[in-house]
């Protein structure tokens, strides 16, 4: 079996001056004007609008049609996808100044961090993100290595609860793992869905997670920003 082909889009939408996300936004449709216009922040909007426009013209470029006109809509949980059938999936996530859009024929979950400062904790948070046995390997851990594994094991699963399609709706800790790399949700009766998880660093700032329904032999490449990759 041929392996499972995912593209992974990188921009970095801080190199766009004003005028240009102006420019990008007029072609975006006016329902996406709009809300990209209520960021008030100019890096929100141009995250917003950079990100739509890349996946708008990847479609426009199958299907004939204008970025504009691609049927984007949003499901139950906000997440975005298009409603004519047979175009590859996308998952898409922006920290700070990078932006990270995944592709695939299969339904996939990208999640894009910033990776911790040394010597960086947040403990508070790891109840919310880790499972109780998560959290017994993150209380064992020295104290400089805990903030790496906390934002490692976040970062892993967003990108399983994009690809699952609960997003925020459902607290990290639910999921558990199923052994190195895979992960699966610890909720409802029936037979839970593996997730595998292909997790490196980009440039030493960034961690970046990509999450498909195991199993899976992945090729994983890279287009747009040029980054160098490091695991």
């Amino acid at each position: 079996m041929p392996p499972l082909a995912i593209e992974v889009e990188l921009l970095d939408f801080s190199r766009l001056t004003p005028a240009e996300v102006a420019a990008g936004l007029v072609l975006l449709p006016a329902h996406e004007q709009a809300r990209a216009l209520r960021y008030r922040q100019a890096a929100g909007r141009a995250a917003f609008v950079s990100c739509r426009l890349s996946v708008r013209r990847r479609l426009a470029a199958l299907t004939g049609l204008a970025p504009a006109e691609v049927p984007l809509v949003r499901d139950e949980h906000g997440r975005p996808h298009c409603q004519l059938a047979g175009l590859p999936h996308f998952s898409i996530s922006h920290s700070h100044a990078l932006a990270a859009i995944g592709w695939c024929s299969e339904v996939l979950g990208v999640d894009l961090e910033l990776a911790a400062p040394p010597g960086s904790d947040d403990a508070g948070l790891a109840p919310l993100i880790l499972s109780a046995g998560e959290q017994a390997l993150y209380l064992g851990l020295p104290a400089p290595q805990r903030a790496a594994y906390l934002i490692r094991a976040f970062n892993a699963k967003e990108a399983v609860l994009k690809a699952m399609g609960c997003g925020m709706h459902v607290e990290p800790h639910r999921l558990q793992s199923e052994g190195q790399g895979y992960l699966s949700p610890a909720w409802g009766s029936a037979p839970a869905q593996c997730w595998q998880v292909h997790q490196q660093r980009l440039q030493e700032e960034w961690l970046l997670s990509v999450a498909v329904a195991a199993p899976a032999v992945v090729e994983l490449t890279f287009t747009g920003t040029p980054l160098r990759q490091s695991s």
